[in-house]
């Protein structure tokens, strides 16, 4: 009788791009794991050391966690840990660290709350919101971005970003908030759009709020004037 064909998982192109920066036979803990299909997609495909490390902060996620692991054959390689971040871990726990689909404030809490020395860690982080907030806190923490990428996952574009440890010099606002991504890359030209726009409705409603702080007000044209000059530069 033949044997069954193992399962396998297909990524959402959100957690592919973080997929494609682990490095190759490194040890990892997934961070906020939900269902888990980044430590099933990445052991099926032999890119990581097992057992690979899945944790999230409430029970039902981390349950979904382990009937995935179950579903698609790998739940003896999957160590599941219900705790907040990485709360109660070591930093020689995993080399690689992923924290994917949070707020930009929650992955830098969770980061600073670690108390990891990141020498010779790896990051891949992966905002929902508050991206500016969550690189020049990398910058002022002692870490930096590598390199990064765009992706578009349904409607939206998303920002994945390879952290390294060292100290280097923060980048200006419109690079914290636009990304260093290739310039060629039609995404980066629609995320930059997206971003001259975010500031001109900043700008406008500020300017027409009887109760707008001016230094507000001025921070908001500031950036905003910086968005467009980004822009011209694309040729937007």
């Amino acid at each position: 009788m033949p044997m069954e064909e193992t399962k396998k998982i297909k990524l959402s192109p959100r957690l592919t791009a973080c997929a494609e920066y682990v490095p190759q036979g490194s040890t990892l803990v997934d961070v906020g794991t939900d269902h888990a299909y980044l430590p099933v997609w990445l052991i099926q495909n032999g890119r990581v050391k097992t057992p690979v490390i899945a944790g999230d902060i409430n029970r039902g996620p981390l349950e979904r966690a382990r009937k995935s692991a179950a579903e698609y054959g790998v739940e003896n390689e999957v160590v599941f840990m219900l705790n907040n971040g990485l709360a109660g871990t070591k930093d020689d726990l995993a080399e690689t660290v992923v924290i994917a689909g949070m707020g930009g404030e929650t992955i830098m809490d969770i980061i600073n709350a670690s108390g990891w020395n990141w020498e010779g860690h790896t990051l891949i982080l992966q905002p929902m919101s508050k991206i500016y907030e969550l690189c020049s806190g990398l910058y002022e923490n002692g870490l930096h971005i590598e390199k990064e990428r765009l992706v578009r996952d349904a409607s939206e574009i998303y920002r994945v970003l390879l952290v390294k440890p060292g100290e280097q010099e923060i980048p200006g606002d419109m690079e914290l908030y636009a990304g260093n991504s290739d310039r060629e890359d039609p995404l980066y030209k629609e995320y930059v759009s997206g971003l001259i726009k975010k500031f001109s409705r900043m700008e406008k409603g500020m300017a027409a709020s009887d109760k707008a702080d001016s230094e507000a007000l001025e921070e908001a044209r500031r950036l905003h004037n910086a968005a467009l000059e980004l822009g011209k530069e694309l040729g937007l």
